[in-house]
């Protein structure tokens, strides 16, 4: 088993966790949405301050939100963020690259929309 294999599984993984956390937010507070339910989230996550939290989205955002046009933070973006530095940081010692596989399991199991 290779690496794409540990991206996948890594990446699936917070996918997984970060949608459930996504729909009890959603379920418990109907009135957050874009920023305010993602900090929300990723603080339940990280089980951090909102500060951090907010940290998070601006660095998800610098990241994917920015370059190479300008549009909205999407929930996807902060899950892909989330999940490649996660994956950094558990290969400790390891080159500090991932193979892209990240990417594609977070496109295929986040929708645009939310």
């Amino acid at each position: 088993m290779g690496r794409n294999w540990r991206e996948r599984r890594f990446a699936s993984r917070v996918c997984n966790q970060l949608l459930d956390l996504y729909r009890e937010a959603r379920q418990a507070r109907p009135g957050l949405e874009g920023r305010d339910l993602y900090r929300h989230v990723v603080a339940s996550y990280l089980t951090s301050t909102p500060a951090t939290a907010d940290r998070v989205l601006q660095a998800a955002e610098v990241s994917f939100a920015e370059w190479p046009v300008t549009r909205p933070l999407r929930f996807r973006d902060v899950v892909h963020f989330l999940a490649v530095e996660e994956f950094l940081a558990s290969r400790q010692g390891s080159t500090g690259w991932t193979g892209g596989t990240v990417g594609r399991v977070v496109s295929a199991r986040i929708t645009a929309d939310l």
